[in-house]
């Protein structure tokens, strides 16, 4: 766990819970942000995108598309190839087998629908591929609120995060809702947690 605000910050913590204790790791490689995407691929760690809004040694960033892998072995933070999508904070990302997903979110121009595919590689410089991969409404209409149904009878609202298992469902946070939702492969909705 890592980075946030107020202000901003880099650091980064593990947590074992086997003995209920943090400790400290390496600093995050890029500058420091909120609301960043992160996943998981193997025994590596992710994270990149997001918004700084500040000022790092003379230069402003605004919103960010750099992208940072990090080793648990070296407890080191390596950058990647640049996220080709928009720059965006607040993107949903996850992973599936040996490939990260990551995609939606906004910027200053709005809402973003765009979804990528991520292909860590051992034999390309700087080892990353982003691939664009079509994105639909799966399951809401667009509007605000709260309903289970299929498809666009379903509303969810804010919703913030993304995650699947392996039969298929997609797991929605609904944050304005405060609560999970299940999306089935056939588009019904319904509220998991």
């Amino acid at each position: 766990i890592g980075l946030g605000f107020t202000p901003l910050k880099k650091d980064f913590w593990e947590y074992d819970p086997a003995v209920n204790t943090w400790t400290r790791k390496a600093d995050f490689g890029g500058i420091q942000r909120v609301a960043a995407a992160a996943f998981t691929i193997g025994n590596k760690g992710y994270v990149g995108t997001s918004a700084c809004n500040c000022w790092v040694n003379g230069q402003y960033y605004g919103y960010l598309n750099d992208f940072w892998e990090y080793s648990p072995t070296t407890n080191s933070w390596l950058q990647k190839a640049t996220f080709p999508g928009s720059e965006r904070l607040a993107g949903a990302s996850f992973s599936i087998g040996q490939k990260g997903y990551l995609g939606v979110g906004g910027n200053n121009q709005g809402n973003l629908n765009d979804f990528w595919e991520y292909t860590p590689s051992a034999e390309v410089k700087p080892a990353v591929t982003f691939d664009p991969i079509y994105v639909g409404t799966y399951a809401g209409s667009g509007e605000a609120g709260f309903a289970d149904g299929t498809g666009l009878a379903a509303r969810f609202n804010n919703p913030m995060g993304v995650a699947a298992d392996t039969f298929g469902n997609v797991y929605v946070a609904d944050a304005g809702n405060n609560c999970i939702r299940k999306i089935t492969q056939a588009g019904v909705v319904s509220t998991f947690a």
